[in-house]
């Protein structure tokens, strides 16, 4: 139950840390004023740096998964 535990801890910090990365690069580029879109790929970007060797399209995906509840217009 210990290790369950532990690689569940493991994963919500992972989660964590891949949603604050995303937020910040989106917040930081609509407060430089950029529009939603290039706010979006910056956030992308950050996501792929973190993760070398995901794919464009997975990225995508997990970054909207990330964002999706969010107003992004409380972030700007």
């Amino acid at each position: 139950m210990e290790h369950a535990q532990s690689a569940m801890s493991t994963n919500v910090e992972a989660i964590t840390a891949d949603f604050r990365t995303v937020t910040t690069a989106y917040c930081e580029c609509r407060r430089s004023g950029e529009r939603d879109y290039k706010a979006l790929l910056a956030a992308i970007h950050a996501y792929r740096r973190q993760h070398p060797d995901i794919s464009m399209h997975d990225a995508t995906y997990a970054v909207a998964q990330l964002m999706r509840d969010l107003d992004r217009n409380a972030l700007a």
